[in-house]
């Protein structure tokens, strides 16, 4: 049965009007927030969170999840990876958004690490450079290359960030991860999967099976109304011309590891 939520999403898609979802969207989320995240700022008055659309835009607009599911998270994603790694941490967050998580990684690493965030929405790293500190930012383009050197990262992770982009540029992103990843480096990252079918509806989920991933389009490229799933079995072939698949998680198995996404632990072909 489809969502109620995209069931809304499939009426305003038809009439052109996905931009109008997400203003109705936004203003109910801040509604509904708009207490609970007054009193949490109150009792953390020192630390920075972003503006309201920004966090809508890249997670959920609730002040306490951003600030201690992020640090979960950041935590969650070092004990995944780390045990592979040999050597100082030279970190990317490549999907940075507001820093939700690379901003704790300076408190759980040493301070030699190398931690970068990188995002296409410039807006979102101006506010990154100004209010979180410890970690360097950098806006990069939606399609690659980056402007990274080759081999300058040992852990690269990416947080829902290829279920908000075209299914057709997948491989090349992969590609250009391989390519700034060190020799044995580690790519984590999470795609829709199984669970998330739900969405669709009978055509979908045939075009879905059909072509092996499936992206809905949106005017602001890497937008939350933009997403994308993939099929584990296509998605797994093309994964493996760059990457050993380490661990995989499916999303309808364990949902408790990272919102229901499919998780993928992969470690670079030499």
């Amino acid at each position: 049965m489809i969502s109620l939520k995209r069931q809304l999403k499939n009426i305003f898609k038809r009439l052109n009007a996905l931009y109008i979802l997400d203003k109705i969207l936004y203003i109910f989320s801040h509604l509904s927030y708009f207490t609970k995240n007054y009193k949490y700022k109150k009792i953390n008055p020192n630390f920075s969170f972003p503006p309201d659309y920004f966090l809508y835009e890249t997670y959920k607009l609730d002040y306490k999840q951003y600030k201690e599911d992020g640090e979960i998270a950041a935590k969650e994603i070092l004990e995944w990876t780390s045990k592979y790694i040999l050597g100082e941490f030279k970190i990317l967050e490549w999907g940075c958004g507001v820093g939700r998580v690379i901003r704790h990684f300076p408190q759980l690493v040493d301070k030699e690490a190398v931690i970068v965030g990188a995002d296409i929405n410039s807006n979102m790293i101006k506010w990154d450079l100004k209010n979180i500190e410890n970690v360097n930012f950098e806006t990069i383009d939606y399609l690659p290359p980056t402007s990274f050197e080759n081999n300058q990262f040992n852990i690269v992770f990416a947080l829902s960030l290829f279920t908000h982009i075209e299914n057709e540029l997948q491989e090349k992103w992969f590609t250009e991860i391989k390519r700034i990843i060190t020799e044995n480096g580690i790519f984590l990252f999470s795609t829709h999967g199984k669970k998330f079918e739900i969405n669709l509806d009978e055509n979908e989920k045939k075009i879905l099976t059909s072509q092996g991933s499936l992206t809905f389009n949106y005017k602001q490229k890497g937008h939350r109304m933009m997403s994308t799933y993939n099929k584990y079995e296509n998605l797994k072939i093309i994964i493996q011309k760059h990457f050993e698949i380490l661990e995989f998680y499916s999303g309808d198995k364990y949902p408790e590891k990272i919102g229901g996404q499919d998780l993928w632990i992969v470690r670079k072909r030499n």
